[in-house]
């Protein structure tokens, strides 16, 4: 069966980018993986410069995704 591509422009569902579409085929990291802890560092360090903070605090690591 062939979906044509169409452009849905009312509210509800839309169409994603094509990148997002190819990007939920790609595998996906654990949070405990040593590629994701590092982009979380990252990403926990830079908002600490972008808010001015000095604050870490301690506990597993999936806590500070909810920064």
């Amino acid at each position: 069966m062939t979906i044509p591509v169409r452009t849905l422009l009312g509210p509800g569902p839309s169409n994603p980018y094509p990148e997002a579409t190819l990007a939920l085929g790609r595998p996906l990291l654990g949070h405990l993986d040593p590629d994701f802890l590092h982009l979380l560092d990252e990403t926990c360090h830079r908002l600490r410069e972008a808010f001015g903070t000095n604050v870490r605090r301690g506990g597993h690591p999936t806590g500070k995704v909810a920064l």
